[in-house]
């Protein structure tokens, strides 16, 4: 059986404060991270099952809609299609295996697609009678996406909504846009009129008005590659103007 010094691999910084040492077997993909605190990983999901074992520090998961923390000895299981995310709570170091072999062509390079709330939102209709909420896709990563889809859905409800899973969209569709490195596009969400009555439920917290969805896009490589998001009205974001912020709850940082 063949022995790997994984001292002697390249280390590669995939993503600010995960340095990782990779490499694969014939059916199984292995990175050596160690990782700096409060650095993240977006989330982000694929078709292979991933398994992380923290063997230095602390580890904040998000799989699915369960929230976890995994410290010394911790072994987490991501399931295949399954959206997560990490965040480090310490600095520290863990294993991570992806079955079957986890291809990255890019090495670390490819394009990564968020979606952006960052401007304000009124509560009051506009002359469409409808509530114009606006974002942007933002591909923060090293090289071109083709977004093939993007879902939003826009709601009131007493509590946030569970995570709804989402599996990668496994047909083909024409090109949403084209996003470079450092790309930006402009799109929005129009939500129905809301009532005075709603406004009020809304403004003094009995009521949660939420936007969500998942972003679909293929990289460099053909990959067809996944992120969700989950924001939530607050009526002090923007200077008091309001707008859709992360919900800062476990389970719903998706996007992050």
């Amino acid at each position: 059986m063949p022995v790997i010094d994984t001292t002697q691999l390249p280390t590669t910084e995939r993503l600010p404060g995960w340095k990782g040492r990779v490499f694969s077997t014939e059916k199984m993909t292995f990175a050596h991270y160690e990782f700096a605190a409060g650095s993240t990983i977006h989330e982000h999901c694929h078709s292979n099952e991933e398994v992380w074992t923290v063997l230095e520090g602390e580890l904040e998961l998000t799989i699915g809609g369960d929230y976890v923390q995994a410290g010394l000895g911790s072994v987490a299981v991501v399931p295949p299609n399954t959206a997560h995310s990490v965040r480090a709570i310490t600095n520290g170091k863990a294993i991570v295996a992806d079955s079957p072999v986890r291809l990255d062509v890019g090495g670390g390079g490819r394009g990564v697609v968020r979606i952006d709330f960052d401007s304000p939102v009124s509560l009051d209709a506009g002359p469409s009678d409808s509530i114009d909420i606006p974002y942007a896709l933002y591909n923060w990563g090293k090289s071109r996406v083709v977004v093939r889809q993007v879902n939003t859905k826009s709601g009131l409800s007493a509590t946030l909504p569970p995570p709804a899973p989402t599996a990668i969209l496994d047909v083909e569709r024409p090109a949403y846009c084209t996003l470079d490195a450092g790309g930006r596009y402009s799109c929005h969400i129009s939500h129905p009129e809301l009532s005075s009555m709603q406004r009020s439920r809304i403004t003094s917290g009995e009521s949660v008005f939420y936007v969500r969805g998942a972003i679909f896009y293929d990289d460099t490589t053909g990959a067809r590659q996944h992120t969700t998001f989950c924001r939530v009205y607050d009526c002090n974001a923007h200077d008091g103007m309001g707008g859709f912020v992360d919900p800062k709850k476990p389970g719903y940082n998706y996007g992050s």
